[in-house]
């Protein structure tokens, strides 16, 4: 005897399962409504942010990179930098000539000395070492034999002012102590006329 088949008897649904079908209907409906009904009027500027939007699309947006551009002008020259420290002394140079030797020779004869404070005539050459004493006559080497051809130095210590007067000193302007003259004698000359006033 054949047996008949068992029948599934199908009951109402549960609230629960009612309420889950309608939100699965709804979201499934919403999703393509926004999809359809959403466009660039809809929202609102500065809503959206960079990590909103797909990298594909920011890529597909993004320019391709353009020819560089011509040089700028020159800029103005800047402030100049701290002096560098000092280099090595450098190697030594060469030795120069040797002096030029005298020609001849040349004479100053009674050198005279005048004014009322003490003070001394000396020579770089010859060794002149004239003293005026007043109010005496000077003392000390007052003549001397110098070398002509080379530049010989008188220079004439003491006293608040001193005058050179008389050849080979005669340019020389006056001032305080010390004063010098420098010349080159003339071989053969002989200076009679030279004086030094201390005042």
């Amino acid at each position: 005897m054949q047996k008949e088949p068992r029948r599934i008897r199908l009951g109402w649904p549960s609230p629960a399962m009612v309420v889950a079908t309608i939100a699965l209907i709804v979201a499934c409906a919403g999703s393509a409504t926004a999809a359809s009904l959403i466009t660039s009027a809809n929202i609102k500027n500065r809503s959206i942010a960079l990590v909103d939007i797909k990298q594909s699309a920011i890529d597909s947006l993004r320019g391709k990179t353009g020819p560089r551009g011509p040089a700028g002008a020159v800029g103005a020259t800047g402030a100049a930098g701290p002096q560098g420290p000092v280099g090595p002394v450098g190697p030594v140079g060469p030795q120069g000539p040797a002096a030029p030797t005298p020609t001849g020779s040349a004479t100053i004869t009674g050198l005279s000395t005048t004014g009322g404070q003490p003070g001394t005539v000396t020579s770089s050459a010859g060794g002149l070492n004239c003293v005026n004493t007043p109010p005496g006559a000077p003392s000390g080497t007052c003549s001397a034999t110098i070398p002509a051809g080379i530049p010989v130095t008188l220079t004439a210590t003491g006293g608040n002012f001193i005058t050179f007067s008389g050849a080979p000193c005669s340019a020389v302007t006056g001032g305080s102590s010390p004063r010098s003259c420098t010349f080159t004698a003339t071989p053969g000359a002989n200076y009679t006329t030279l004086n030094v006033d201390f005042s």
